[in-house]
């Protein structure tokens, strides 16, 4: 009976390490295995909002819609950016939105260990609102692994008399 115990461990011991030595995930498989859902949006220095407000979090002050918290972004391996608009949907009949699906695609600067991802952020619009703004927006890469995608934006506005560049930090989990 010992002696069967002892095996049995020993063969748990050994498959576990099996494994556990699996080949890393590539950062395309990092990005592309699951959906991203947006947990938290930040910006630096303070954005004015058309309230004439200024904001540091994105999130709690307001500026995305509940609807769009919801929202799943999808990235595939052929290099296209799908977005789930989830079970929130806007209260007005804004149709766009409710059949909002591809908005583009996505690259990276480098295969190996890449620094940017490039891609149409959602909850950018065009002026009218009627659809993603076209702008692909080169993100810095902070962190991307197992469950965590976090990316840093610096837009700058020279059409400001302060001409302010404001960098926002958006993370985003696994849905």
């Amino acid at each position: 009976m010992k002696k069967n115990v002892l095996i049995i461990a020993i063969c748990a011991i050994f498959a576990i390490g099996l494994t556990s030595c699996g080949k890393p995930k590539t950062a395309t498989q990092l990005l592309t295995d699951k959906g991203w859902v947006l947990t938290e949006a930040t910006v630096t220095p303070a954005y004015q909002v058309d309230t004439y407000e200024f904001i540091n979090d994105c999130i709690k002050d307001g500026w995305f819609k509940s609807w769009e918290l919801d929202d799943i972004i999808l990235f595939d391996e052929t290099g296209g950016v799908k977005v789930d608009p989830g079970k929130l949907l806007p209260t007005n009949d804004w149709a766009v939105y409710k059949t909002l699906t591809s908005i583009g695609t996505w690259s990276f600067d480098k295969e190996e260990n890449p620094e940017y991802l490039s891609f149409q952020l959602p909850w950018w619009y065009n002026d009218e609102y009627t659809a993603p703004d076209a702008a692909v927006e080169k993100c810095t890469i902070v962190i991307l692994n197992e469950t965590t995608l976090r990316l840093r934006i610096t837009f700058d506005y020279p059409e400001y008399v302060a001409k302010v560049n404001h960098q926002f930090t958006l993370e985003f989990k696994h849905k």
